[in-house]
């Protein structure tokens, strides 16, 4: 059987083209990608059973293919939600996406933990990485550094109960939960609270969570942080540094980089790769090589074991911050919201609102400076420009509900205000990609 000579198309190729590139824009990364690989491979596979010269379809015919296929998916599926709620990570609208291109290589790329050690290494210096299946199992494994059972020093305020009813740290769902010695008040830990700790002889572990390493590293009292650290080493205690939301980039002050926290010299650091990083959900522990050792001796650590697209999309999202051209910042959506400038979100701002203002429903839409959060329970460090809307007439809860039984669903912040006043909403262009502007202002319709 003769057959000519076929070069097919890479999924980027394809993902670029002015004919898909608008669905990719549109729909979910991954489902896109998913279908432009099945199409490729029916097609690979027809041409391997054809019983004739087989004519491979030009760039155009297998667009359209791709394009028939995404048109019956898109009828199936529901949009991806607007979040303009001020909260990065919120409950209704999950995580942003993942970047196609990420989603590419978990799909053509073999796992290899070496190529990601190295990336790590070449990021941050850290000695040694034990990537796991999620946090809670690398807090798990930390237990092999306490076979002893003694106390983990930890700040007073990391473990009390927010107002939001919910505990601001993993700790007391963890295995230290009968071990913690807690320093400190609810309200202030310093240097001394957690020397006192480490010096009471019977602490196995010195356990910073991401609130209390921010507060010192902007206290007013430089070395404070460097002080304890040293009291822990001198009796060989080893210090853990769990980074809940980290970067690997340092693109948004004050959230802490993976980086900083080896700087430090924390003996361990602990962050998931997923939420800011961009990539898939995975425990990561970085730092000393003897302390990994020692938890990779754990029965434990099979069950814990990444899967190997976890470790492809690990490995693909390294790659990308790895480059010097900062190519994260418009591959990976998280970054591309992180790194969009003030000034890029109040150019947005100011459009949204004279486009909003001529809608019936909104009375005045006026530009401000809003705070937002990355979970709903979080901390408002950080600011960003917003629209805040003043409805014209209707109940504002009434609003909320129809916007968010749209498709797409579209989640938008509730402001408080007096009886007899006008009713309101904020629009946070901090947690919505760019593209996402036009159908937002569609859903005032």
């Amino acid at each position: 059987m003769k057959r000519s000579k076929t070069i097919f198309p890479t999924i980027n190729e394809i993902l670029s083209s002015p004919t898909i590139k608008p669905w990719a824009d549109r729909l979910h990364p991954a489902a896109v990608v998913a279908i432009v690989h099945s199409v490729i491979q029916e097609t690979y596979d027809e041409m391997k059973s054809a019983a004739t010269e087989f004519r491979m379809p030009d760039f155009m015919e297998l667009s359209n293919r791709i394009v028939a296929r995404l048109t019956i998916h898109e009828t199936r599926t529901p949009r991806p939600p607007i979040n303009v709620t001020g909260i990065l990570f919120h409950p209704q609208f999950g995580s942003p996406l993942l970047s196609p291109h990420i989603v590419e290589q978990m799909l053509t790329t073999a796992s290899d933990i070496d190529t990601i050690h190295q990336l790590f290494y070449e990021m941050t210096g850290a000695d040694d990485v034990l990537v796991l299946r999620n946090t809670a199992s690398a807090l798990l494994l930390l237990t092999a550094l306490n076979p002893q059972h003694k106390s983990v020093v930890v700040a007073n305020k990391e473990i009390y109960e927010n107002e939001f009813g919910r505990r601001n740290t993993t700790l007391l769902d963890s295995p230290f939960h009968n071990t913690l010695q807690a320093v400190g008040t609810t309200n202030v830990t310093n240097a001394a609270d957690y020397i006192n700790g480490i010096e009471s002889g019977n602490t196995a572990i010195v356990y910073f969570a991401r609130t209390q390493y921010n507060n010192f590293r902007l206290a007013l009292t430089p070395g404070s942080l460097g002080a304890v650290l040293q009291s822990a080493r001198s009796k060989q205690i080893p210090s853990v540094l769990e980074l809940e939301f980290a970067l690997l980039s340092d693109i948004m002050p004050p959230i802490p980089t993976v980086g900083q926290g080896v700087t430090d010299q924390f003996d361990l650091v602990l962050f998931n790769a997923g939420k800011l990083i961009g990539s898939v959900d995975a425990g990561v522990l970085l730092g000393r090589k003897e302390l990994l050792d020692t938890i990779r001796t754990s029965p434990l650590l099979p069950h814990f074991t990444p899967s190997s697209l976890q470790l492809s999309a690990l490995r693909a999202t390294l790659s990308l911050y790895i480059r010097k051209n900062e190519d994260f910042k418009q591959t990976i959506p998280v970054a591309e919201l992180l790194a969009t400038s003030d000034s890029n979100l109040e150019n947005r701002a100011n459009r949204l609102a004279l486009q909003l203002t001529a809608k019936q429903s909104v009375a005045k839409a006026t530009v401000e400076t809003a705070p937002f959060r990355l979970t709903t329970d979080g901390i408002s460090l950080l600011t960003a420009p917003a629209v805040r809307v003043e409805l014209a007439s209707g109940d504002v809860a009434s609003l909320v509900k129809s916007l968010a039984a749209n498709s797409p669903s579209v989640g938008v912040e509730q402001l408080e205000t007096a009886i007899g006043q006008p009713q309101q909403i904020r629009i946070h262009l901090k947690t919505l990609p760019a593209k996402y502007d036009l159908p937002l202002i569609e859903a005032f319709e």
